[in-house]
């Protein structure tokens, strides 16, 4: 089964959220949407992920750029170094698949795609700017049995987005499509 899900992502050069390791999308799927036949699937039919802030890109150590004239963040906070360039985001829930068996979760062949709203492959677009854009490497995470009766188990898999920073130009919202193929091999 193939499907799209709609993406959204805020690049946002001011903020305030807190820095750290992969940051999760928050979930796709409703904890109760469970496929109820073997070999059913459920997608997600819409993905926002977190916006990237500046503390988040400066790890922390204060905003990127001075806001009206005035650095935000400690005295130490000067030290100009690098700005993070890839972000990752983790969409733990975009599709949920029903076996017949919960001994074989590995043997769901899932491929993921992202194409920018122009139909860029591997882009994200500017919703502002659609001559902007910004590349993200897609990595499936392991599928995991979330459900388990007397007709089978759910599946449930995801995905890892690193946003390539380096390609955006603007601040703003970025849109794309993720689609989704799964197979019960």
């Amino acid at each position: 089964m193939r499907a799209p899900a709609a993406l959204l992502l805020s690049l946002l050069w001011a903020g305030s959220a807190l820095a750290g390791g992969p940051r999760s999308a928050a979930r796709t799927l409703e904890p109760g949407d469970l496929p109820t036949r073997p070999g059913e699937v459920r997608m997600a039919a819409h993905l926002t992920l977190d916006a990237i802030s500046a503390a988040e890109l400066t790890q922390g150590r204060g905003t990127a750029l001075p806001e009206a004239g005035v650095w935000r963040g400690s005295p130490s906070a000067f030290d100009l170094s690098p700005i993070l360039l890839r972000v990752t985001r983790l969409a733990p829930s975009l599709w949920r698949m029903r076996l017949a068996d919960a001994s074989y979760p590995g043997a769901i062949d899932v491929r993921y795609e992202v194409f920018g709203a122009d139909g860029s492959p591997g882009r994200l677009t500017h919703v502002e700017h659609p001559e902007d854009g910004m590349g993200v490497i897609i990595e499936p995470t392991q599928p995991e049995v979330i459900f388990e009766d007397s007709q089978g188990a759910v599946v449930e898999g995801g995905a890892a987005l690193q946003l390539l920073l380096e390609e955006a130009r603007y601040a703003g919202t970025y849109t794309g499509t993720v689609v989704v193929t799964v197979n019960n091999l």
